[in-house]
C-alpha cells in the first residue's frame, strides 16, 4: 500500500510558516516589551535629571539672589556709617570754628576787663559795655542737620542739642548787649551783666571740647565700622 505524504508535507510546511510567524510575532513582542520598558526606564532617568539640574539652577539662582541682597545691605549699611561719619566731620568743623572765634575775639577777657573797670567807677559814673556785634549765622551746619542728629550713639544727640541751645542763649546775649539794653542799669548790675556773659562762654567752651572729643570719637569708630564691612 503506497503512503502518499504530500499532504503532510504541505502541513509541515504550513505548520512551520505558522511557527515561524508566531515567533516572529513572540519576538517583535519581546523586543517592544523590552524597548518600552527601557524607554521608559530611560525617560524616568532623564527626567529626574532634568529636575535635578532645574533644582541646582533654582538653589544657583536663590544664592546669587541672596549674594546680591547680603551685598547691597552692606552697602547700605556702610553708607548709612558714612553718612554718619561726614556729619560728625561736620559738626566737628563748626564746633571748633565757634571756639576758636570765642577764644580769638577773647570774648571772656574782655569782660572781665570790663567788669574791673566799671568796679573802679563805682558809683562816680556810668559804665559801659564791650560790644560784639553779631551778623553771620554761626550755626549752619547745625540748623541743617538737628533732624539727623539722632543717627548719633548714645547721649550725642542730646549733648549737641544741649549745646546749640546754650550758644544761641549766649549769642543772643550778646546781641542784646550790643543793642544797648543793658546800658540803662546801675554799676552793680552791669557788673553782674559781665560776670554772666564770661561765665557763659567759659562754660560753652569747655562744653564744645568736650563734645567736640566724643564726635571724634563717634566719627573714628563709624569709620571703622564702615571699613570692616
Amino acid at each position: 500500500m503506497d503512503i502518499d505524504f504530500s499532504a503532510w508535507l504541505v502541513v509541515v510546511k504550513d505548520f512551520q510558516a505558522l511557527s515561524a510567524g508566531i515567533l516572529a510575532l513572540i519576538a517583535a513582542i519581546i523586543t517592544s516589551v523590552c524597548i518600552f520598558v527601557t524607554g521608559r526606564y530611560s525617560a524616568k532617568a532623564t527626567l529626574e535629571a532634568a529636575v535635578h539640574q532645574g533644582e541646582d539652577g533654582v538653589k544657583a539662582i536663590k544664592q546669587k539672589i541672596d549674594n546680591d541682597n547680603a551685598a547691597a545691605l552692606r552697602q547700605n549699611k556702610r553708607d548709612l556709617y558714612l553718612e554718619r561719619a561726614h556729619l560728625a566731620g561736620a559738626f566737628i568743623g563748626e564746633l571748633r570754628g565757634i571756639i576758636t572765634l570765642v577764644c580769638n575775639r577773647e570774648i571772656v577777657e574782655s569782660y572781665r576787663e570790663n567788669a574791673e573797670e566799671i568796679r573802679k567807677l563805682g558809683n562816680r559814673s556810668s559804665g559801659g559795655f564791650i560790644k560784639f556785634p553779631i551778623q553771620e549765622d554761626y550755626f549752619t551746619v547745625y540748623r541743617s542737620s538737628c533732624n539727623r542728629i539722632g543717627v548719633f550713639s548714645g547721649d550725642l544727640p542730646k549733648d549737641i542739642a544741649t549745646f546749640y541751645t546754650l550758644a544761641s542763649g549766649a549769642v543772643d546775649f550778646l546781641k542784646a548787649i550790643s543793642a544797648g539794653f543793658y546800658d540803662n542799669d546801675g554799676n552793680e548790675n552791669k557788673i553782674s551783666t559781665c560776670t554772666h556773659i564770661m561765665q557763659d562762654f567759659e562754660a560753652l567752651t569747655e562744653r564744645g571740647n568736650k563734645l567736640v572729643k566724643l564726635l571724634e570719637a563717634e566719627r573714628d569708630n563709624t569709620l571703622n565700622q564702615a571699613n570692616d564691612l
